[in-house]
């Protein structure tokens, strides 16, 4: 939701910016607009003009030709031209450098010179510039997620706005504000700033903002219903005034309520509306589209048309070296390629995706190499502007000289990053050649990181189970990344009666290991949930029978005739009143072990004696039954037993007895368990 209104903001940012740099050649687009720019760049002498057309070049190169380099150059030229320009130019130079920064990733740059810029402004008593300046800081701040100095900067821009009658900066200031409020969850505030925007500017009643603006206001609020005839007024304004730019946005925005309330067709249309229009509008919008695109086919299910989209992209990010929307689309690619069956292709796809997330946040060896690199790149580029102030004659010679610095260094440079490169090869060459020894020796690796994410959803915080099983512990140890195995708990929500409070807690194991096992955990804890906070039930064995219909219903939707899903689960589960002490147990193939109290025993099994330090062990035997496709089901068995101070009840799955080890790799077993 966030990143919806920002996109927004971005367009309104982008098209006053360009109103206000590029002042001549408006009737030329692209490289054309580009060529006449340099062409200007090069017959004008050294002056404030000069370093104005600087900062229009660098606004084209980076909006319109996505060229970062190229948009340095020009604008590290303006910095190094300050003394030419008035304040207000410097200040405008602040701002083309934090956005680029800002576009390079390098969030400490971008904030460095936002206070620069601040500087400028509060140092000539330029009011325009501070009350921008204070917006941009309390953005920045608020992306950072620092509320407290985000609301500081807000403050003083609204204050310098109301003080200096800034009309049109106080409404920017309080549209910021909104976005401020409800990304920090204060609703009552962000409410308030509405009103007074719609006071303040009545226009935007009939322009479509004010009911873009409620429209993100509701689905931040989760009443989905309000949030879509807020955006079906906006719509129908915004047609009637063919503002294709803001329909651009707010079809892809609008797009968000039918997906979430799975009317799949409708959220499809509208994306695509969006994606057709950004190919005029806003090219690079195109793969913002297609990101939710292909996560929206994936929940249809149509895994062909997600792929294909994904195909689309990822040429783009990797010519562009967009590493992290790379490792998005090789992630999802090879959820969608797992889907289709294709294992072998997945696991490759996980892997790059892996790969590339590890190098983002990696060593401190590739941040130096890129640090270099980074060093000379402005090295060259401040010796290129240094000579471009000088006249023919010395150009020539401090230019031979300063490429024959710049050649030593690079081919050093070179010399140390092949190296570095071929110890990193020859480390990943090392780790290859492991990982393929331990393959081997074990299953295929097939689970990948997205689907363990998923899995961590359904398992319950360890801070809610300790709250009300204080004395408790879970041994959960995976045996790949995902696991079939996992727990559960109606939690928060607990059922009241008048014998007081009870909590349901189990311990589940589902058909297969790896990813296979961990989708069909997903779909059994899913029907936990619901024969609980739908269905009412609160009787382990009813529950345990709701959860076996539900789980056969949904994993025999869409398969063909004869194929049938012989997946499910063994479970254990348990109903524990908190105040009396009274337990309620069923189980499918699953037991459960109480250990009581008793006078000292001592049991002996083999060739050893175990002494039980007065306690023994009952065993309360499960339904002989799994739950999920079974010949002849019984309905689950319901056990009620009065538990005493000091006894311990163990709910577990087959994962420890069936564990191979010693001398003679033999299974556990469960009697060793007991």
């Amino acid at each position: 939701m966030k990143k919806l209104f920002l996109i927004l903001l971005f367009v309104v940012g982008v098209t006053k910016q360009t109103t206000a740099d590029v002042k001549h050649n408006s009737n030329l687009k692209g490289q054309a607009k580009i060529d006449s720019l340099l062409y200007a760049f090069k017959t004008q002498k050294e002056d404030s003009n000069k370093v104005m057309t600087a900062i229009q070049l660098s606004f084209e190169y980076l909006y319109e030709l996505n060229k970062t380099d190229s948009a340095f150059y020009y604008a590290r030229y303006a910095e190094a031209n300050l003394t030419l320009v008035n304040p207000k130019t410097e200040w405008r130079i602040m701002r083309r450098l934090d956005d680029l920064y800002g576009y390079k990733g390098r969030d400490d740059l971008k904030l460095e010179y936002r206070l620069r810029g601040l500087k400028v402004a509060e140092k000539n008593h330029l009011i325009e510039e501070k009350i921008k300046s204070y917006q941009l800081l309390s953005w920045e701040f608020n992306r950072m997620g620092k509320y407290e100095k985000s609301l500081d900067y807000y403050n003083l821009g609204v204050k310098e706005a109301r003080k200096n009658k800034k009309r049109e900066l106080l409404l920017e200031l309080l549209n910021s504000g909104i976005n401020l409020f409800v990304n920090n969850k204060k609703f009552d505030d962000a409410l308030i700033v509405i009103n007074e925007i719609s006071k303040l500017d009545t226009s935007i009643n009939n322009n479509g903002g004010h009911y873009m603006t409620l429209a993100y206001f509701y689905i931040a609020k989760q009443d989905l219903i309000k949030a879509e005839e807020s955006y079906f007024l906006a719509i129908e304004q915004l047609e009637n005034r063919k503002d294709s730019g803001a329909l651009m946005m707010l079809y892809h925005n609008y797009a968000y309520i039918p997906k979430q309330q799975k009317r799949y067709k409708i959220a499809e249309s509208y994306y695509l509306k969006s994606k057709q229009m950004a190919y005029t509008i806003m090219p690079s919008f195109v793969y913002d589209c297609n990101g939710n695109l292909a996560r929206l086919y994936i929940e249809m299910k149509e895994y062909n048309s997600a792929l294909k989209i994904v195909n689309e992209d990822i040429p783009y990010f990797e010519k562009n070296k967009r590493y992290d929307e790379l490792a998005t689309r090789y992630s999802t690619k090879a959820l969608i390629l797992y889907q289709l069956g294709k294992y072998k292709e997945a696991y490759d796809f996980s892997n790059q995706a892996k790969s590339i997330l590890d190098s983002i946040s990696n060593n401190e060896t590739q941040n130096k190499i890129s640090q270099l690199e980074s060093n000379l790149l402005e090295e060259r580029k401040n010796k290129e502007i240094d000579v471009i102030t000088k006249d023919k004659e010395i150009q020539k010679i401090i230019r031979n000289s300063f490429i024959g610095g710049f050649l030593l260094l690079f081919i050093i440079a070179l010399g140390i990053f092949r190296s570095l490169k071929q110890n990193r090869n020859a480390k990943n060459i090392i780790e290859k050649q492991k990982a393929e020894v331990e393959r081997k020796n074990t299953e295929i690796l097939d689970s990948i990181e997205y689907a363990k994410r998923i899995q961590n959803t359904i398992l319950p915080p360890q801070k809610i189970v300790s709250k009300y099983l204080e004395q408790s512990f879970i041994l959960y140890l995976p045996k790949d990344i995902v696991a079939g195995d996992f727990y559960w708990m109606n939690s928060p929500k607990l059922e009241k009666n008048k014998n007081g409070e009870a909590i349901l807690f189990a311990a589940c194991d589902c058909t297969g290991h790896g990813v296979p096992g961990a989708m069909v955990s997903v779909v059994c804890s899913n029907a936990l949930n619901k024969a609980v906070k739908e269905f009412g039930l609160t009787q382990p064995a009813k529950i345990l029978d709701k959860v076996a219909e539900l789980v056969i219903e949904d994993l025999s939707k869409n398969n063909d005739v004869g194929d049938e899903i012989q997946d499910g689960m063994d479970a254990s589960l348990c109903s524990l009143n908190l105040q009396t002490g009274e337990l309620q147990w069923a189980g499918a193939n699953n037991s459960l072990y109480v250990i009581k109290s008793a006078k000292g025993k001592v049991q002996s099994e083999s060739n050893f004696e175990l002494e039980t330090l007065n306690f023994e062990l009952d065993e309360v035997k499960a339904d002989k039954q799994p739950i999920g496709k079974f010949d002849n089901p019984k309905p689950f068995t319901n056990h009620t037993i009065q538990l005493q101070k000091g006894d311990t009840i163990y709910l577990f799955t087959d994962g420890y007895a069936d564990q191979f080890g010693g001398p003679k790799a033999k299974k556990y077993s469960k009697g060793k368990f007991k």
